[in-house]
C-alpha cells in the first residue's frame, strides 16, 4: 500500500496509525476502518518526511492517527524528521500516555515542538464521556501539564458538542487557571 499524505495547511498531516486508546464519540477515524487500513511502516513514513523536507525549508509536519503515542517508534520518527531539517513537528493527541513525564521528555529530546491536545471539558465526567474512557480527564490534564513543563507548545482542541457547549466559559477559566501558559 502506498503511503497517503494528507494536507492540513500550514502543516502536512501524516497518519502514523489507525489504533487508539480512546473511543471518542466524535472520532473522524472510525473503528470500523481499522480492520481494512494497513498501518504505514516506519520506512514509508520516513520516505514521506524526507520528501516533504526536500520541498520546503519551512516544512511543518503534524503526526496524527488514531493515536500517535501508541507507536513504539514515535521518538525515532521525530528524530528522523528533525535530522532531515523538518522545521516543526507536532503531534495530534489525546495526551493519555503523556501523563508519563519520562515519555514526554523523550519526545521533547527527539525534537517534538508542539502538541495539539484533545481536552474537551474541565469537568472530568464530561471529558471522560466524550472520549469514552473513564479516567481519561486526569491523564489528559497531567499529560498537558507535562508537555508544558518540558516546553512543548500546547494547542488545545476541544471539540464542542451538545454535552459541553454550555460550560465553555468555565472551561476557558479553568484552562487559564490550571495552564496559564496556553494561549
Amino acid at each position: 500500500m502506498k503511503y497517503k499524505l494528507e494536507k492540513n495547511l500550514p502543516y502536512s498531516l501524516l497518519r502514523l496509525n489507525w489504533k487508539c486508546n480512546a473511543n471518542c464519540l466524535f472520532c473522524n477515524v472510525p473503528a470500523e476502518s481499522f480492520k481494512s487500513l494497513k498501518e504505514p511502516s516506519a520506512e514509508e513514513i520516513k520516505q514521506e518526511m524526507k520528501k516533504l523536507a526536500k520541498t520546503n525549508e519551512q516544512t511543518r509536519i503534524s503526526l496524527s492517527g488514531g493515536e500517535p503515542t501508541l507507536r513504539q517508534d514515535l521518538t525515532e520518527l521525530i528524530k528522523y524528521a528533525k535530522k532531515n531539517k523538518v522545521k516543526t513537528i507536532e503531534i495530534q493527541t489525546n495526551a493519555i500516555f503523556l501523563e508519563n513525564r519520562n515519555f514526554v521528555k523523550k519526545l521533547k529530546k527527539a525534537g517534538l515542538d508542539k502538541a495539539f491536545v484533545g481536552l474537551h471539558s474541565h469537568l472530568p465526567q464530561t471529558h471522560d464521556y466524550l472520549v469514552g474512557l473513564k479516567g481519561a480527564f486526569n491523564k489528559c490534564l497531567a499529560g498537558t501539564k507535562n508537555l508544558i513543563k518540558e516546553k512543548v507548545e500546547v494547542i488545545l482542541n476541544p471539540v464542542i458538542t451538545a454535552k459541553n457547549y454550555k460550560t465553555l466559559p468555565d472551561f476557558i477559566k479553568f484552562i487559564k487557571k490550571e495552564t496559564p501558559q496556553i494561549k
